[in-house]
């Protein structure tokens, strides 16, 4: 993401990192996370966005998405509110927490 020449694009382009949230009740892997925005940063990269996921979060928002209204997930180039999305997407988003399982 900092290899190249980002001036043509309008605004810069965003770097979208994704992490399950037990990434952050580990002080190491907060130290390195931390580590790799201000290297990135340093190097001139123009913008990043951190998501914080839960597999287990997101299936309790579909099952009791008004205790979630303010859940916004990340999807493609956008961010939206989980629980205002189709079940359909809602199932796209949580198969992309797959991995944290296996």
């Amino acid at each position: 993401m900092t290899s190249w020449n980002a001036t043509p694009l309008i605004g810069g382009a965003a770097f979208n990192m994704r992490f399950n949230r037990a990434v952050f009740t580990n002080p190491e892997a907060r130290q390195k996370l931390a580590s790799l925005i201000i290297t990135f940063l340093r190097r001139g990269g123009f913008e990043t966005q951190v998501n914080v996921l839960d597999h287990d979060i997101l299936r309790q928002a579909q099952q009791q998405p008004e205790n979630y209204r303010d859940l916004i997930v990340r999807i493609g180039g956008y961010s939206d509110y989980f629980t205002r999305l189709s079940p359909e997407m809602q199932a796209e988003v949580i198969l992309r927490t797959e991995y944290e399982n296996l």
